[in-house]
């Protein structure tokens, strides 16, 4: 009985723990179009106008908003673009 205990424990823990990852603010008024380097390769997406892209990348990555600029970013970072710029919050 014990060990189902400590098994149920692990599964809960699993859940509530937090997720480390990477978000894209847009607070400009147009779209970009985004390319997201990390250990996993390359992709390419685009994020809006006025938008939020959650969990862009969960480990270290670099983020490329073309146009923008280059930024390397990991963990719980919240990378903005913010007047043509890139920044971390």
């Amino acid at each position: 009985m014990k060990g189902k205990s400590l098994i149920s424990l692990a599964v809960l823990l699993s859940w509530t723990s937090p997720v480390l990852a990477v978000d894209l603010i847009n607070r400009d008024s147009g779209g970009y179009e985004v390319e997201v380097t990390s250990n996993n390769g390359t992709i390419g997406t685009s994020i809006g106008a006025t938008s939020i892209k959650r969990a862009i990348c969960s480990s270290s990555c670099q983020i490329e908003v073309r146009g923008v600029g280059i930024i390397q970013a990991s963990g719980d970072d919240v990378v903005v673009i913010e007047g043509g710029t890139l920044s971390k919050q």
